[in-house]
């Protein structure tokens, strides 16, 4: 592995690691805050890029799929370089595309994963659908999907939460796609419910911040996505004692 080693995965797993959300997400919060406005402006961006992307003529869905990877990747590298104590530039939200291949690879094989793991219902309920002539939703499943749906859902956000660090390991230690889902794998297997939790908490804010108006989402997004990057940055000790004592020093 380039820059981490699979000696360090298995120190991560076997001595296990802090994690601390409320620390994580004041720590983002505190690095939003030394430049609101250029976090403000890319999250209305990348909405409006995203957007715009779906209507390019025959390939508009999946140019606005796979772009997403590429526009998350931005807030992390905006984050790396405050962290780093670097001025931060718009620019730097758009290196994310440097690494379009890897991060497409990433987001086809967890859609791959999610389509695996759902086609058996599909086609179930596709069948109950066209056998039955009453539309009513207790004749199109039958009683013995609905717990075969919620066995389903069990790999899948499983796998969902297991890969968050995927796009960075291929951002901050170069990895490949694969290298680079199984190493996030493996480190957040060790604390699943923690992360779990960890997600719940992020998908709250951002709840909270479309209530407030829509305006609050311009800071819950980026919010969350660079409470992402400080969890795996301190979990992954990315920058070693330096980032520790930046890390720091910003909550008192």
């Amino acid at each position: 592995m380039s820059g981490f080693s699979t000696k360090k995965i298995e120190e991560l797993v076997d001595q296990g690691y802090a994690f601390s959300i409320r620390g994580f997400i004041g720590k983002a919060f505190c690095l939003i805050q030394m430049t609101p406005g250029l976090f403000i402006a890319y999250t209305i961006l990348s909405f409006l890029i995203s957007f715009s992307a779906q209507f390019i003529p025959v390939l508009g869905t999946i140019a606005s799929v796979l772009i997403t990877y590429p526009l998350l990747v931005g807030f992390y590298l905006a984050g790396h370089d405050l962290m780093k104590g670097h001025n931060l530039e718009l620019s730097t939200f758009f290196r994310g595309f440097e690494y379009f291949g890897n991060l497409s690879f990433i987001y086809l094989i967890q859609v791959l994963a999610a389509v695996v793991i759902f086609v058996p219902l599909i086609i179930s309920f596709g069948l109950g659908a066209f056998l039955t002539t009453d539309l009513n939703l207790d004749n199109l499943v039958p009683a013995f999907l609905l717990p075969v749906a919620g066995c389903l859902l069990i790999p899948f956000i499983y796998l969902s939460v297991s890969w968050i660090y995927a796009p960075l390991f291929v951002v901050f230690y170069k990895m490949g796609f694969w290298e680079a889902m199984e190493a996030s794998r493996r480190i957040i297997h060790k604390r699943w419910w923690t992360y779990m939790s960890f997600i719940i908490v992020l998908g709250l804010i951002m709840m909270l911040g479309l209530f407030l108006l829509f305006i609050g989402i311009l800071v819950a997004y980026p919010v969350a996505m660079v409470a992402v990057y400080v969890s795996f940055a301190e979990v992954t000790e990315l920058q070693g004692n330096t980032e520790d004592d930046i890390l720091d020093h910003l909550v008192s």
